[in-house]
């Protein structure tokens, strides 16, 4: 009793000397706790043993059980309820193959776009790569306004017509200075007076006032007059041979072309009107000067500066 009144005093914060609880530990040391002794374990008074019993057990009592086994059969499934539970389970177990199998798919469809993107996006890709190596014989400008080039080929002619040719071309021209100005012509597409009003008058509403200086408007009026004049030739069906003529118009003038093609169709011998290429070029009553300055346009812009282009990405 002593020593409960000290712990009870320590729990109420009155100080304890150290002789008083060196002997509080000394007390409670080795000391079992009264609630499992045998003497106070309810468990263990002859009492409650006894009500524990089969005779007084109010579960084994053959009334109570009864009244149990009662209850519990009235809690049985009828079969329209286990039959209704197997459809459930069925249906459960049908719903989640359905999505397994639809995440199957979706996942195969996913791995299947992402590689046709992945084959799409080469194109792109590849040019990302050939643009970050500039050839040097290649303008910047040309790197520059090569977008503007492929935006305008591709409305005029379509996505499948390649731009190397109109790159080659304005090569040839002008080296992609929009400032060049000849003799005869000014731009970057190298058009003279006359011709720039007469293209310009022929498509007022994509050319508008006509400004060969402007390098959008020379790009512009460039690729109208090529298509132009290569809708003219419809009836040249091979094209490398049409490109030809077309380039030898563009720089000397349709009407130079069609008086070559008529002396090579009144040659007496072996000249087809055709085809360009060892045909139509070696006939013409132009200049000396002319003449080579127009078959070295269409030598240059076909086998020199078009194969240079499309290796630099400009197709």
């Amino acid at each position: 009793m002593e020593t409960r009144k000290k712990m009870s005093e320590r729990k109420r914060g009155i100080p304890m000397s150290l002789e008083a609880r060196e002997k509080i530990s000394k007390g409670l040391k080795g000391r079992k706790t009264p609630w499992l002794m045998g003497d106070l374990n309810p468990a263990k008074r002859p009492e409650v043993r006894k009500k524990l019993s089969g005779e007084n057990n109010v579960a084994k009592r053959p009334e109570v059980r009864e009244k149990i086994s009662a209850t519990m059969k009235g809690r049985h499934l009828s079969e329209e309820h286990k039959r209704n539970l197997s459809i459930s389970r069925r249906m459960i177990k049908v719903s989640v193959i359905g999505w397994m199998i639809l995440f199957l798919f979706s996942s195969l469809a996913s791995c299947s776009v992402s590689e046709i993107n992945a084959v799409s996006n080469q194109p792109a890709i590849e040019e990302q790569i050939i643009d970050s190596i500039h050839d040097p014989r290649i303008s910047s400008l040309a790197y520059g306004l090569k977008r503007a080039v492929r935006a305008e080929v591709n409305y005029y002619w379509g996505l499948e017509q390649r731009a190397t040719v109109f790159y080659s071309q304005i090569h040839q021209e002008s080296g992609w200075n929009p400032d060049a100005k000849s003799q005869y012509a000014s731009g970057l597409a190298q058009f003279t007076p006359d011709t720039a009003k007469w293209i310009s008058k022929l498509y007022p509403v994509d050319l508008g006032e006509n400004n060969p200086l402007d390098a959008r408007w020379a790009i512009r009026a460039c690729v109208k007059y090529d298509r132009w004049i290569y809708d003219k030739l419809s009836e040249v069906y091979q094209e490398r041979q049409r490109w030809a003529m077309t380039l030898s118009s563009y720089n000397g003038g349709k009407g130079w072309l069609d008086r070559d093609r008529k002396l090579c169709f009144d040659a007496p011998c072996c000249c087809d009107q055709m085809k360009w290429f060892e045909n139509v070029e070696m006939f013409s009553n132009r200049a000396a000067w002319a003449i080579k300055e127009n078959r070295d346009y269409v030598v240059k812009i076909l086998d020199r500066w078009s194969p240079m282009y499309e290796k630099a990405g400009f197709i």
